[in-house]
């Protein structure tokens, strides 16, 4: 039954995200012609190390833009941070640790804010992405000093079709019938059509919270080389 299977998936989705991911998979999303269909999902809570005063948190002005600005909850610590401004990227650099980390394990958010000049944020971005060693070369730079921290309270949640996104990561070979994932059946060969995800994050005064769900859809086989083996094919639901 296609909607017990979503209900299925979603259900283990939102126990998963402990509550965070619901409704991942919307009615109708799971059909009769839906021959495999992966989930996963990603929770992380973690407490500041140094929290926000609730009382200190105000209506402030957020910069969206040079052009845009909203007021939102701004919320307020003033301590001990690693800070860094970095030519590379042109923009500041905050580290804002979670608690319960040792140094070498630690886990951290890191902030990144751009000047103030007119599309700022898309310039940081492309720098962003033009290296991908650079993350890794910058967020360890930081040098620890005394810094005033505003920073909005907020909660985004977004569902994202993945696969132009994956199309441009050089991942596009996954929905060509020639990729290969005879793991999943011996019978013929799988050939993925789409890949959703959806995410949310939630920044308070104490700490942050992280849920991300993924599911890869499976409408047809791809074309096999002995055509006799569409009409064995075994229908598989496979949840991870």
């Amino acid at each position: 039954d296609p909607e017990s299977q979503r209900l299925y998936i979603n259900n283990w989705v939102e126990n998963t995200t402990h509550g965070e991911i619901t409704d991942l998979l919307i009615p109708g999303s799971i059909t009769k012609n839906t021959k495999l269909a992966i989930a996963n999902a990603a929770y992380f809570k973690g407490t500041w190390q140094s929290k926000f005063k609730p009382e200190e948190t105000k209506k402030e002005i957020f910069y969206v833009s040079n052009e845009r600005q909203e007021f939102v909850d701004m919320m307020h610590v003033e301590g001990t941070f690693n800070h860094a401004a970095n030519e590379k990227l042109g923009c500041h650099i905050l580290e804002l640790p979670y608690t319960g980390q040792d140094e070498a394990s630690r886990v951290s958010m890191f902030v990144f804010l751009p000047p103030t000049e007119s599309n700022a944020l898309d310039k940081l971005l492309a720098r962003l992405t033009s290296s991908p060693d650079i993350l890794s070369e910058v967020v360890n730079e930081g040098i620890s000093r005394r810094v005033d921290v505003k920073l909005p309270k907020f909660s985004i949640e977004k569902t994202v079709d993945m696969k132009p996104v994956l199309g441009r990561l050089g991942m596009g070979k996954l929905f060509e019938n020639s990729a290969d994932f005879s793991g999943f059946s011996k019978k013929t060969q799988i050939g993925f059509d789409e890949v959703l995800q959806k995410s949310k994050i939630t920044v308070n005064e104490e700490g942050a919270t992280v849920a991300s769900a993924t599911v890869e859809f499976s409408f047809r086989s791809s074309r096999p080389d002995d055509p006799a083996m569409v009409e064995n094919w075994e229908l598989v639901l496979e949840f991870l």
